[in-house]
């Protein structure tokens, strides 16, 4: 809306000169500008809607590349949690369970 107001201000005063100039070529070409002006503030407005929403999109691409870093950060600490359990889980003594149930302390 802003840019409306800006191009028809600065174009306005051009107009009415042209329009008030009482000559046929002058307010043809006055009608001309003001069509001109009129269709420069709605493609100005339309490439400042496509800006603001290409913003919105590059702000929310951020978002989830943050939260993206945060779910890898957290699977690679849990994958190093399980590893770890593991070594721990085959350092452990291990029972036999064949025929005494005793503990077995050195791994054959």
């Amino acid at each position: 809306m802003s840019s409306w107001v800006a191009t028809h201000a600065s174009g306005a005063p051009i107009v009415a000169m042209l329009q008030l100039s009482g000559e046929g070529v002058l307010i043809s070409l006055g009608v001309n500008l003001l069509l001109l002006l009129g269709l420069l503030a709605r493609v100005i407005n339309t490439n400042f809607r496509y800006f603001v929403d290409l913003i919105r999109v590059q702000a929310s691409l951020a978002e989830e590349g943050v939260r993206a870093r945060a779910a890898e950060r957290r699977a690679i600490e849990e994958r190093v949690m399980a590893q770890a359990f593991a070594e721990d889980f085959d350092t452990a003594p291990v029972c036999n369970l064949r025929k005494n149930h005793k503990p077995v302390t050195q791994r054959p």
